[in-house]
This record gives structure tokens, sequence and C-alpha cells, in this order.
């Protein structure tokens, strides 16, 4: 798709279309990913309470996990561990729990910035913005997305790991 948003003889608009189409399909497949780790956090979470009782799980999920935000749940996840690995915290899980913080920071830009469909703006990846004050930008490249999928499956499989040895 990028390529395509490369072609020297595209219309303004044809352009803008081309980076909405892509920019979509992005987001969708950024936040899936996110979706995918945030629902083994909520899994690891819920049997932290409740091992077995399917049931006690739920509720954890219906009136806790619902309710808070994905930054909540990513420090009572962090204290679990820490309360888990104690003095050996920081050599097991403090640069996974880093990554899960830089993905979420990458997420909340799929989830919450406007698309940039400027002329000027660069064609061979997306770029986002939003305003706080001023206008911010987080440009996107296809080696920047592989790497948020990248991190974002070994993230998964690490919480998955930890939640088989708990």
């Amino acid at each position: 798709m990028a390529k395509k948003i490369l072609a020297k003889r595209q219309t303004l608009e044809e352009k803008q279309k081309l980076i909405t189409d892509f920019s979509v399909k992005l987001r969708g497949e950024v936040l899936e990913r996110c979706i995918e780790f945030e629902m083994a956090i909520n899994q690891y979470i819920m049997t932290y309470f409740h091992k077995t009782d399917k049931n006690k799980q739920f509720d954890v999920l219906f009136y806790l996990l619902d309710r808070m935000s994905f930054d909540a749940k990513i420090s009572v996840f962090q204290e679990m561990l820490k309360q888990r690995f104690g003095d050996d915290y920081k050599n097991i899980c403090e640069r996974k729990i880093g990554k899960l913080r830089w993905l979420k920071e990458h997420r909340n830009v799929f989830a919450h910035y406007m698309t940039d469909l400027r002329a000027d703006s660069p064609s061979n990846g997306v770029n986002y913005f939003k305003f706080r004050n001023k206008m911010q930008f987080e440009y996107y490249d296809l080696e920047k997305i592989e790497t948020i999928f990248t991190q974002a499956n070994e993230v998964v499989k690490w919480i998955e790991e930890l939640s088989k040895t708990k």
C-alpha cells in the first residue's frame, strides 16, 4: 500500500483516499494486536484472584477490569509481578513491562490521533497528529509498524508463559 501512495501521478484526492484506506486498515491491525495483549493481562489478573472458578473470574472482568484504563491494568499487572518475583523482578520483568508501556503509547496514537491528509504529508507511511497546546505528529513507516507487531507478539507470548507457570 505504501508504494501506491508513492506514485507520482495522483490527484490529491486519490492520494488522500489511499492514505485513508491504508490508515484505517493499519489502525485496525494495530488495535487488534493491542487488544490481544490487553486480554492476556486481563486473563493473568483474573486467574491471579481466582485460579479455577470461572464465575469469579468473570466477576473480576465485569466489575473491575472492564472499568479500568489500560494503563491501570498494566500497573496492577506490574505490582503482581513484583510480588511474585521479588528481588528478581528487575531482571525478569522490567524490560517487558517497558515494552508494554511503549506499546500502550503507540496504541494511543492509533486510537486517538487523526490521520494527516495534507498534500505535503510523508508518502512512505502514515503520519498521525493531535492537538495538545500545539500540533504533535507521530510518523509510522512500515519498519516501525513491523516493530510494533513483533513487540506485541513477544509480549503476548511472555504473558501467556507467565500465566502457565504461576
